[in-house]
């Protein structure tokens, strides 16, 4: 069970989700996959950008896998309760694709001004043992807005963001 979560500003690219949370002993994770919910989100994103270039973006890269390029599954020791870690987006670890800032902060004003609709982040896991596993990981409700917020310079987060 997570119980916080935020984002931050990294380097000129991309975004950083940092969690903390906690987790029984024996929990470990092989993947983890990050989903976009969310009908008004959606729509708005369907009247901002063309349909097929939407389906593309889809097709090529949607769901998100998180594991190994944006999430490290190290954050998720055996034997440890405590656990602190970082997705990353965009931000180009690991040769991973780079947006700018830029770019990320005019997608996020065009959602606000197309009614900054609440996105549900939803993060999914499996375990690869002898029975699969899978379950949610965790998932948050946000908003454009919020996100922007938290990445101009000198704002403070948000204390939504720090209660995750």
């Amino acid at each position: 069970v997570y119980k916080r979560q935020y984002q931050r500003r990294v380097r000129a690219n991309g975004l950083v989700f940092e969690f903390s949370g906690t987790k029984p002993p024996e929990f470990t994770l092989q993947q983890a996959t990050l989903y976009l919910e969310g009908q008004e989100f959606w729509s708005a994103v369907n009247h901002i950008y063309d349909a097929s270039f939407i389906d593309d973006i889809k097709s090529a890269f949607y769901p998100f896998n998180l594991i190994p390029n944006r999430m490290s599954k190290k954050f998720f020791r055996k034997n440890e309760t405590k656990v602190v870690g970082q997705i990353h987006f965009c931000t180009g670890l690991k040769k991973e694709t780079q947006v700018s800032q830029t770019t990320i902060q005019g997608v996020l004003r065009k959602l606000i001004v197309n009614g900054d609709p609440v996105v549900i982040l939803k993060v999914i896991y499996s375990n690869k043992k002898a029975t699969k596993r899978r379950g949610i990981l965790f998932q948050k409700e946000i908003t454009a807005s919020q996100v922007l917020n938290t990445i101009k310079p000198d704002y403070p987060l948000k204390e939504k963001f720090q209660t995750w």
